[in-house]
């Protein structure tokens, strides 16, 4: 008899490798989250903010009323900034322009039939 040791290679591949799980968490771990989530509950809420494009579309009425009467764009955004609201005049103009193309759009007559004028 020899000493020698023979390993099996075909052996070897058929066995499958041992899993590792992809998520093992200490104790420790778990007890610092959940040492932050009652953190968290004795906290107050945050302020609801709504986006702001959805709050200018609200205030689009007097706008263009302000628009129609000659006021511009920058003498508008001054007041909302008195009033804690900043925005630009840029994008008050583009939340403007981009209504009322929606609002053309909804209100466009569509055509089935296909137009027989020249494209451009």
């Amino acid at each position: 008899m020899s000493n020698v040791t023979h390993t099996d290679t075909r052996s070897d591949t058929l066995t499958k490798p041992s899993r590792q799980r992809k998520h093992a968490y200490t104790r420790e771990q778990w007890d610092q989250a959940s040492h932050a989530l009652d953190h968290l509950l004795e906290q107050p809420a945050p302020i609801n903010r709504s986006p702001l494009a959805t709050e200018i579309v609200t205030l689009l009425p007097k706008i263009r009323a302000l628009r129609a009467k000659g006021r511009s764009f920058g003498e508008i955004v001054k007041v909302l900034g008195v009033c804690g609201i900043s925005v630009s005049e840029a994008t008050l103009r583009r939340i403007e322009q981009q209504h009322a193309k929606r609002k053309d759009s909804r209100t466009a007559p569509h055509t089935l039939a296909r137009s027989n004028s020249p494209r451009c």
